[in-house]
């Protein structure tokens, strides 16, 4: 990839995964675009996002009362971790509003993009109060209901939205979704594969639908329709893949000679380095995704000493291009890492650590025992351990087959992380491939690291978790294993997020069985993980 390729890039991937306001925004509020709005957003597509930040807060301060400054300053704080200056923004802008429907949409909007789902659903009921006919609102009323097991709700918004646009797409893959969780699978299978097969649909829509309706079919036991589902929405991205394709291919090939080079001397020499106590108050959560992480992190959300961050992606998104600067990533070696200033990154873990505790409403002064639950950094942990030596590490462990079902089965947003997914060599050379590399890099690790089971941790919580408490110098409470309420001020943004409020399950073990003759023609490449780890 050229160095104007990766340009381009970047700024196409930073315009799709920003969350500041879009230009369809401010034409929607009742007031103007400005100039420096623009020159802000300019800047934030080209990923330089604390110059960006710093002209959103002048128009902020020279403009206090312009909505659409304070949506997109609001946002562009969110995502770079100043979450209580974005709070005060939207609970300012909330005195002047007034009757203006459409700003109560982008503030109530802001507040879910902020993970604050309770302040968006007030919002967004306001909205639909002054303009009963406001589609977005009562389409973010339906995810953000459903996302919170509130279904009766979650179905009266979708009734709302197709009162007022019949046959919307995206409002029944919601309402399709929601059937299926209410158990009226007929009726869901009907409306998702309408969308499936339609040909009008976004494909991203269509995916969705065919994602939907493989888990609405394996719920009803339909095994081969349910894989057939699967496939056909994981098809739909495949011409969409490639440019993702060869970044990923770019970054694997980087972080694997990392892991390959990296031995428990260069370990040793990082954890000699730092003397924090702090250091070792921090843990990493990862594995494989659908490995069992969201559970694990319901759990321990639920100790009075332990607060947990649902893949807020602070390490990947600032943390390595911090640590690495103008460092490209094609150049990017275990003496490179081991040369960055013992300075530099002491100040970048106080950084990491503050960002996650704002993200969650947490008091540094506190010090809690922080959990950063992320799957995405289990093929980074040499560059994770460089800025966190000291960090213990839990690793969820769960049968390759399973794992790899789950993951076919699930709907993901293509990226560099998910693109491995969008057919199933691929996605069992993924799931063979990280197992293999988690199997060789404990070998060097010399201790500071536990591995969780998924299969004990559904028989046999309290054993299975006790090793990570360990690590952690704490003890088990009674109140963990009760998982039939939410966990206090915990929202799960993982695709898992219906199942993690249910009460623990053993459903899920060996549900590869139920696909045996689909997975006949990957079962070698997934071997030498299977054997490795115990589930041959």
């Amino acid at each position: 990839m050229t160095k104007k390729q990766k340009k381009t890039r970047l700024k196409k991937h930073a315009a799709q995964s920003r969350s500041t306001a879009t230009s369809q925004a401010a034409a929607a509020t009742a007031v103007g675009d400005l100039p420096i709005l623009q020159q802000a957003r300019a800047l934030w597509a080209g990923n330089r996002l604390f110059h960006a930040l710093a002209l959103f807060e002048r128009a902020v301060a020279e403009h206090p009362h312009h909505l659409l400054a304070v949506v997109d300053a609001s946002r562009a704080l969110g995502e770079c971790y100043r979450i209580p200056r974005a709070l005060h923004l939207l609970q300012d802008a909330q005195q002047h509003l007034g009757n203006n429907a459409q700003g109560w949409f982008l503030v109530g909007q802001s507040y879910r993009i902020l993970r604050h789902p309770t302040e968006a659903i007030r919002c967004l009921k306001r909205a639909v109060q002054l303009d009963p006919a406001h589609l977005d609102a009562w389409l973010e009323l339906a995810l953000l209901h459903e996302h919170a097991g509130e279904l009766d709700a979650a179905l009266e918004a979708t009734h709302a939205r197709l009162r007022l646009q019949p046959d919307d797409p995206e409002t029944l893959v919601v309402r399709g979704r929601i059937l299926r969780r209410q158990g009226s699978h007929e009726q869901a299978i009907e409306l998702l594969t309408k969308v499936a097969q339609a040909e009008r649909p976004h494909w991203l829509t269509r995916s969705r639908a065919y994602s939907e309706l493989a888990r609405t079919l394996d719920a009803r036991q339909l095994y081969s329709q349910a894989w057939q589902a699967a496939v056909e929405g994981k098809h739909l991205g495949r011409k969409h893949a490639r440019e993702y394709r060869e970044h990923r291919h770019q970054q694997r090939t980087t972080h694997q000679q990392l892991l390959e080079s990296f031995d428990e001397s260069h370990l040793r020499a990082w954890q000699e380095s730092v003397s924090d106590p702090q250091a070792s108050r921090t843990m990493l959560l990862s594995g494989l995704p659908r490995s069992g992480t969201t559970l694990l992190e319901t759990i321990l959300s639920r100790h009075s000493q332990i607060v947990t961050a649902d893949e807020w992606n602070a390490f990947s998104r600032f943390m390595i291009p911090m640590m690495l600067s103008d460092i490209p990533l094609a150049e990017l070696e275990i003496d490179v890492l081991s040369g960055i200033a013992d300075d530099k990154l002491h100040e970048l873990r106080d950084t990491y650590r503050s960002f996650l505790l704002a993200a969650l409403g947490a008091s540094p002064d506190a010090d809690p025992l922080l959990v950063d639950k992320n799957p995405s950094l289990l093929p980074v942990l040499p560059t994770y351990l460089r800025l966190m030596p000291r960090a213990p590490l839990a690793i969820m462990l769960r049968d390759p087959r399973d794992v790899l079902i789950s993951c076919f089965m699930t709907f993901s947003p293509l990226n560099d992380f998910s693109v491995d997914f969008v057919d199933p060599d691929s996605a069992a050379q993924r799931v063979n491939d990280d197992l293999m590399n988690w199997h060789s890099l404990r070998e060097r690790l010399a201790g500071g690291w536990a591995e969780i089971r998924y299969e004990q941790l559904v028989t046999d919580p309290a054993q299975a978790v006790a090793p990570v408490l360990k690590q952690f110098g704490v003890t088990a409470e009674p109140t963990m294993f009760d998982t039939r309420t939410p966990a206090a001020d915990l929202h799960i943004s993982a695709p898992t997020y219906a199942e993690a409020t249910m009460p623990i399950y053993r459903t899920a073990n060996q549900r590869w069985r139920n696909y045996q003759a689909e997975l006949e023609p990957l079962l070698a490449t997934l071997e030498p993980a299977i054997e490795a780890h115990g589930y041959a």
